[in-house]
């Protein structure tokens, strides 16, 4: 799975929240290692999404990435059944 794009990179936090089934992730920024949000398995939807950190700002490029790596997880949770 790739996790590394060119703004931005994805550390699994899983290990945060062990009483959690689904996998948590930290999205960073490359350039300062700053938090830009998590993306976490929303029960409600059924579905990996992204909740951002309080008055980050993001382009098409980076919002495309973070669809990307959620798209890789949904992918990855389809193939398991």
């Amino acid at each position: 799975m790739k996790t590394e794009y060119k703004h931005i990179h994805f550390d699994d936090i899983s290990y945060s929240y062990p009483t959690r089934k689904t996998k948590s992730f930290a999205c960073r920024s490359n350039n300062t290692d700053t938090p830009l949000g998590d993306i976490q398995w929303e029960r409600a939807w059924r579905q990996y999404c992204f909740f951002p950190v309080h008055l980050t700002v993001f382009s098409k490029g980076c919002l495309n990435d973070i669809a990307d790596f959620i798209k890789q997880l949904m992918d990855e949770r389809k193939k398991k059944g």
